[in-house]
């Protein structure tokens, strides 16, 4: 069980970077905020308040000016061992 949760947590994360990245990233935020206002209310602004960091980084990095993405080359970490853990 505990292999299976690594597992999706690993292509969660992957897939949230991606669209972070990506020129839809309001659509995932509202997803992913909506999902802790429904599991942890008090913590919604602060997830909402760190994605909205976690894209400005994502962004920098890739040296993407204005936070859209062009094509599709970005494939998220290298490998697992590049995934910092929760």
């Amino acid at each position: 069980m505990e292999a299976e949760l690594l597992a999706l947590a690993s292509v969660a994360g992957t897939a949230l970077v991606n669209v972070l990245a990506s020129e839809t990233w309001e659509r995932g935020r509202d997803a992913v905020v909506g999902l802790w206002r429904r599991a942890q209310p008090g913590r919604t602004a602060d997830v909402e308040s760190d994605l909205a960091e976690d894209r400005e980084l994502l962004c920098t990095e890739t040296g993407q000016q204005d936070g859209s993405r062009q094509g599709s080359d970005f494939e998220g970490p290298a490998s697992d061992a590049d995934v910092d853990p929760l």
